[in-house]
């Protein structure tokens, strides 16, 4: 669906948003640490700039499914850094955590994870587009006001042909017929 490039960078921008907070938020639900204001400013403003250049046009799941996958598994291992730089010396949970990332039931959980949320993300987008169309062939086909009568056109009379007396004719007529007043004479 194609939109004003401000619409365009407010959809992405909200989009960004919550996709990076629900990462996070399921990032630390699932055991890793709390990810840092900093990390999550730079994750928000790198998807910001991803989905402004994937949002031009409607996409498929064959679209969405490898950028899920890639968008989940990217913001894992960022939080994963952020957090393990952002920690106390000593022992370091988050590193561990940054080397099970790579694990089959990690991979496996972003692999599934990918899964619903292209699938969420297609048809999430696929109705939300059909409302716009909807909307958009509805407000074309309201009837619109009709347009307002032009100013009555004043009647132009028809001219009158007057019949004139010839007598009327000739009151004001000068005759200099004939020879010059002073020869004839």
């Amino acid at each position: 669906m194609p939109s004003s490039p401000e619409a365009r960078a407010l959809r992405s921008a909200f989009f960004a948003a919550v996709c990076v907070l629900l990462s996070a938020g399921a990032h630390v639900h699932a055991g890793g640490r709390p990810v840092p204001p900093g990390t999550l400013a730079a994750a928000i403003g790198i998807g910001l700039v991803a989905a402004y250049a994937f949002g031009g046009r409607e996409r498929g799941l064959t679209a969405l499914l490898p950028a899920t996958f890639a968008a989940q598994y990217g913001l894992h291992h960022l939080f994963s850094w952020g957090a393990g730089h952002a920690a106390p010396p000593g022992p370091a949970p988050a590193v561990e955590h940054l080397h099970q990332a790579t694990s089959t039931p990690m991979l496996l959980a972003h692999a599934v994870m990918a899964l619903l949320t292209a699938y969420w993300l297609d048809r999430g987008e696929a109705a939300f587009c059909g409302l716009v169309r909807r909307l958009g062939a509805r407000a074309l086909a309201l009837p619109l006001p009709a347009p307002a009568p032009p100013f009555p056109a004043l009647p132009v009379p028809a001219p009158r042909r007057v019949a004139v007396p010839v007598t009327v004719m000739l009151r004001a007529a000068i005759a200099r017929r004939g020879p010059p007043a002073s020869i004839s004479r």
